[in-house]
């Protein structure tokens, strides 16, 4: 797998399947959670479990891509996802547990895989572009959850549509099996796992100050990304009337915008503006995006809706790609595996916590917007710190 185009188009196949895997329960959670005797606003716990179990696979992988090549890695990764979402099928709570971690382990080796075979295939000059491009499969994975799931729900089940989603997974691994041998060439068979393969990417990131500083950005706009995806389409159902259907296509709109901002953003950078300003002024606007949405009500026009949920999504979907580059540039070539794999603990950490703290919020009686203004305030406090003391200067991150 020499040609970046060819890396690009398989990094993304395979991102966009994991992220669609990811959305299933947010989409789903309207019809299927009640059926399982949940609240839908239990899926904010269905997300944090994926990514809490995402947090400890993600540094893990960098040992298992080393032994084992990052598109063998990957394709395992999708694998276990599809069990996660015939696991979710059964629609039993103790299931839907398993499931969402079956997920999350699958979910986290995905992005230092594609990082590990991007990173060798690059072009410095299009870093940020490339890495931005194959970011677009997250929320390309959002769209097409949004917009495929509810038919299928409709038509043939709640339990059908998850099934469906792990069927999609496992075709993307046999369609990517033809270039498992070029882009695992490098891998080393006598690699060995050890607890030192989690503890390692870690130290890397939090003991340099410039990594801990990405890392803690990441953590902020993770969560900020995982409430818009964990509760729109419930917070759109719950306190504006929308169907599962119109909400749905609200959140695609929404994963739509995240795909133009990962391109957009990615290109900004690439034409000369500093990655930790894009990244700094995108965390203040997502932040403003949060405060606003929880707002929308019945008798707002749906054009303002869609255009409210567009920026809501470049922004707060957006904001990935870059950060990816950034950490790659930080780090040294043969750490970026690692260094990604250290930085993604602290990005789903974010979405461990925000999502639980929304839950909490709104059971709490604060509703919706309270948890969303949560979510924000530190959000953009992490975003104005890349406006504030020069990176190398600031021992906090």
């Amino acid at each position: 797998m020499t040609s970046v185009a060819i890396a690009v188009a398989v990094t993304t196949a395979i991102q966009a399947a994991a992220s669609m895997a990811v959305f299933t329960p947010p989409v789903l959670a309207p019809v299927g959670a009640p059926d399982m005797g949940l609240p839908p606003v239990a899926v904010g716990l269905c997300t944090a479990l994926i990514y809490g179990t995402a947090a400890l696979s993600a540094p893990l992988s960098a040992s298992v891509i080393a032994r084992h090549g990052p598109l063998r890695t990957s394709q395992v990764a999708l694998l276990l996802t599809a069990l996660g979402c015939v696991t979710l099928a059964i629609g039993q709570p103790v299931f839907a547990v398993l499931g969402a971690m079956l997920v999350g382990m699958g979910y986290g080796p995905i992005t230092p895989s594609s990082s590990a075979i991007l990173g060798a295939r690059t072009p410095v000059h299009l870093r940020a572009f490339i890495f931005s491009l194959k970011q677009t499969g997250v929320p390309a994975g959002g769209v097409a959850a949004g917009l495929l799931l509810p038919p299928v729900l409709h038509a043939a089940g709640w339990r059908a549509a998850a099934v469906a989603m792990a069927a999609i997974c496992v075709a993307i691994v046999v369609a990517t099996q033809p270039f498992r041998a070029a882009a695992d060439a490098a891998r080393d068979r006598t690699r060995r796992l050890r607890s030192v393969a989690i503890r390692a990417p870690l130290a890397l990131v939090w003991h340099d100050a410039d990594l801990r500083r990405m890392g803690l950005a990441s953590a902020a706009y993770s969560g900020m990304q995982m409430t818009l995806g964990s509760y729109l389409v419930v917070l759109l159902h719950d306190t504006a009337g929308f169907g599962v259907a119109q909400a749905g296509v609200v959140l695609s709109v929404a994963m739509a915008g995240g795909v133009a901002g990962r391109v957009g953003w990615g290109l900004v950078v690439d034409r000369g503006v500093p990655g930790a300003r894009v990244l700094g002024g995108l965390g203040l606007a997502m932040a403003a995006f949060a405060c606003a949405m929880p707002w929308v009500g019945p008798d707002w026009p749906h054009a303002a809706v869609l255009a409210l949920a567009f920026g809501f999504g470049a922004t707060a979907v957006g904001w990935n790609g870059v950060h990816l580059a950034e950490v790659s540039r930080i780090s040294r070539p043969e750490d970026a595996a690692a260094a990604t794999g250290g930085s993604l603990f602290l990005t789903f950490s974010g979405v461990l916590v925000a999502p639980v703290v929304v839950w909490a919020v709104e059971r709490a009686g604060g509703g919706y917007a309270a948890g969303f203004v949560v979510v924000a305030a530190f959000t953009a406090w992490r975003g104005a710190r890349f406006f504030g003391t020069p990176r190398h200067a600031d021992a906090t991150g």
